[in-house]
């Protein structure tokens, strides 16, 4: 099992770095996940949203408000049901494992109206950098 993050299916401002790194732990997964797939191991990448942590209360802090509104879209998750999704979804050997409903209906969206998720992704960073 590997974590990535909601930010390795869907882009956000000021995450570039953050971004990369866990769409690049979602296309290691996807390898894996082949490449084990004659030894019969399940590969499982969980990708959740904004769990709440002292740290992630600490960054809101501080970060820019154009970084949150879009981060906040798809919700903040508490540290508990966010794990028990995740053991859900390993226990059901899923691959690709999204967080809560919001997680998911914002991957869904990215996944499958791309243009759409675009227009409102640029409509909350233009109307936060204002």
């Amino acid at each position: 099992m590997l974590v990535a993050s909601l930010a390795g299916l869907v882009g956000n401002y000021g995450y570039a770095a953050y971004g990369a790194s866990k769409f690049g732990v979602v296309g290691l997964a996807r390898t894996l996940d082949l490449d084990l797939l004659a030894l019969g191991i399940d590969v499982s990448v969980c990708c959740p949203g904004i769990i709440h942590t002292p740290m992630v209360a600490h960054e809101q802090q501080v970060e820019h408000p154009t970084t949150r509104l879009p981060a906040e879209l798809p919700g903040v998750l508490e540290v508990g049901p966010a794990c028990h999704s995740m053991l859900r979804g390993i226990a059901r050997r899923q691959f690709l494992i999204k967080v809560g409903f919001k997680g998911r209906a914002t991957a869904w969206l990215t996944q499958h109206l791309p243009g759409l998720m675009r227009r409102m992704s640029r409509a909350i960073v233009r109307r936060s950098l204002r």
